[in-house]
């Protein structure tokens, strides 16, 4: 019959998985770049409140980030979470290739290395590394684990 529709939920399960994967990965990686503004600005929490919008339009999160104007899309596509987000809805579109998953999948790749270096060249450089954290159990543990991938990165 012509002019059906296929109602298809979710294309590619498996690209699916692997892209949500790749959106936690961006998500961490963007979040170790951004901690250390909490210190700039003193750990007031009212400055992230008015940074989080930002942050989820120019992610990919709220709607895709080649609808935003070319200057916030450049912006938005230097966050690793823009193109997983891409391979999610790739992944779910009934009419995606697997070479579009997988250029989505390579860019968000690409610049969690982006970030990660300029993040350790940052703790390279720095003289004075401040760590704000909460006195909880999880808190105390990912704090040990950060000063450990610091001393691994001074010495």
């Amino acid at each position: 019959m012509t002019g059906t529709v296929s109602f298809e939920l979710i294309s590619h399960p498996l690209a699916l998985v692997i892209s949500l994967l790749l959106v936690i990965i961006g998500i961490t990686v963007a979040s170790l770049f951004f901690s250390p503004l909490m210190v700039l600005v003193g750990g007031r929490g009212g400055f992230f409140n008015t940074v989080i919008p930002f942050g989820l339009v120019l992610s990919g999160f709220v709607f895709p980030v080649d609808r935003l104007p070319v200057g916030l899309m450049v912006i938005g596509r230097l966050m690793p979470t823009s193109w997983a987000m891409d391979g999610v809805r790739l992944s779910l579109l009934a009419g995606s290739t697997w070479l579009e998953i997988l250029v989505s999948w390579g860019w968000c790749i690409l610049t969690s290395v982006f970030l990660g270096a300029v993040t350790y060249n940052a703790l390279m450089a720095s003289d004075l590394l401040l760590m704000p954290t909460q006195a909880e159990f999880f808190s105390i543990n990912a704090l040990r684990n950060m000063m450990g991938m610091v001393r691994r990165i001074r010495t």
